[in-house]
């Protein structure tokens, strides 16, 4: 389990790692709980596995959990095509889906929901209807984007980052035959790099400037808010408007809208630091490492935890409780440990290795493309083209 996370130049960080049994509630409500001891999300972007959502909702009650558009998309492709005989007919089935997903507010979704329902002209339609109403509609508050805009997500309405975050993951384990101490120590070293990288980030953007944000109204910005949120900002100033402002997008981003904008550049005024999210201030994490400054860094060896909780148990009880305590310590260690085994190493065979991944549903309706022309059913060895 990969936890990813966002800074304040808008880069991803690895949050957390748990190795899991299985996949159920139960394993993901334990790294769920011992995640929360850090910090407790307030947006958290899934995929649909229930198991997941429901644990989520159980140890974080008060987060949001955002659902993938991707992964729904190509969830309704791969089990709706069945029913159409004709692409057409298909193609217009997910367009008018696509165009409920992405309506701006409800007005909006209840004509294209209401434009969908009426388009049902076949019982193929009916079929693939039904599915997105058993399957996806009751969880519409978490995808829907005139529901997902009521609140910060930062953009993130897919678990994309997550996706590519494996590769700098698998960057640094370079092999799958590792044992324990090797993944920690390889994961241990990626996140040192990483913190520097990311204070690095953080140190760059306080001394340069981009031409683009010597706006006047960012002139208390600059230094002290992250480029990414000074671009979002100015792309807003350069459409400032009095009306019509909906907060979607200070919603959204946590930044000043360009209804705000307006006010503010009409009156003279220049945005003040405290109305942007101290997600995206460069000194947010300053204050973080000063208020954890005087907090005792936790043992992270196993064997010094449990050499401490016994030395504290043992000093802390009168003395007869301590000959107890000591008595059964040195019972267990005469009983001894059971030996561990490396797992079976299974011996290299000669040739290529056959490691293809399993196709996702959503590609075997597609078929086969070449990558030569782009075409369906051939490859780039039988094409004619």
């Amino acid at each position: 389990m990969n936890i990813v996370g966002i800074t304040a130049t808008y880069a991803s960080f690895n949050a957390g790692f748990a190795f899991l049994q299985q996949e159920t509630f139960e394993y993901y409500e334990w790294a769920l709980g011992c995640f929360a001891n850090v910090v407790k999300p307030r947006v958290i972007a899934t995929d649909r596995e229930v198991a997941l959502m429901s644990a989520i909702k159980t140890v974080f009650p008060e987060a949001q959990n955002v659902l993938c558009v991707w992964h729904i998309e190509k969830n309704v492709l791969a089990h709706t095509s069945k029913y159409f005989a004709e692409a057409n007919e298909l193609h217009e089935f997910l367009k008018l889906w696509t165009s409920c997903v992405r309506a701006e507010n409800e007005e909006e979704y209840a004509s294209k929901l209401c434009e969908l329902e009426e388009s049902n002209s076949s019982a193929a339609w009916e079929q693939a209807l039904s599915y997105v109403r058993d399957v996806w509609l009751p969880h519409s508050d978490r995808f829907l984007r005139h529901k997902t805009n009521g609140y910060m997500h930062l953009g993130t309405i897919s678990t994309s980052r997550g996706e590519g975050n494996h590769h700098a993951l698998k960057t640094y384990l370079k092999t799958p035959r590792c044992d324990m101490l090797m993944v920690f120590d390889r994961l241990k070293l990626m996140l040192q790099n990483q913190f520097v990288e990311h204070k690095q980030s953080i140190e760059a953007e306080k001394i340069s400037t981009s031409d683009k944000h010597l706006l006047p109204c960012l002139r208390k910005l600059v230094g002290r808010v992250s480029k990414f949120a000074l671009t979002k900002i100015s792309e807003q100033a350069r459409c400032a408007q009095q009306d019509g402002c909906t907060r979607s997008f200070t919603s959204v981003w946590g930044l000043p809208c360009k209804h705000r904008i307006w006010q503010l550049e009409h009156h003279g005024y220049a945005l003040d630091p405290s109305e942007v999210h101290m997600q995206w201030h460069l000194d947010g994490d300053d204050l973080v490492a000063e208020a954890n400054a005087s907090e005792p860094a936790a043992p992270l060896s196993p064997r010094s935890s449990v050499l401490s909780a016994l030395r504290e148990q043992l000093y802390s009880r009168e003395y007869s409780d301590g000959v107890v305590l000591a008595a059964n310590v040195g019972e267990l260690l005469r009983t001894g440990m059971p030996h561990l085994q490396e797992p079976q190493v299974v011996t290299r065979r000669r040739g290529r290795p056959k490691n293809r991944r399993d196709k996702s549903a959503f590609e075997y309706v597609h078929g086969n493309k070449c990558s030569r022309c782009g075409g369906a059913g051939h490859n780039a060895r039988t094409c004619t083209q």
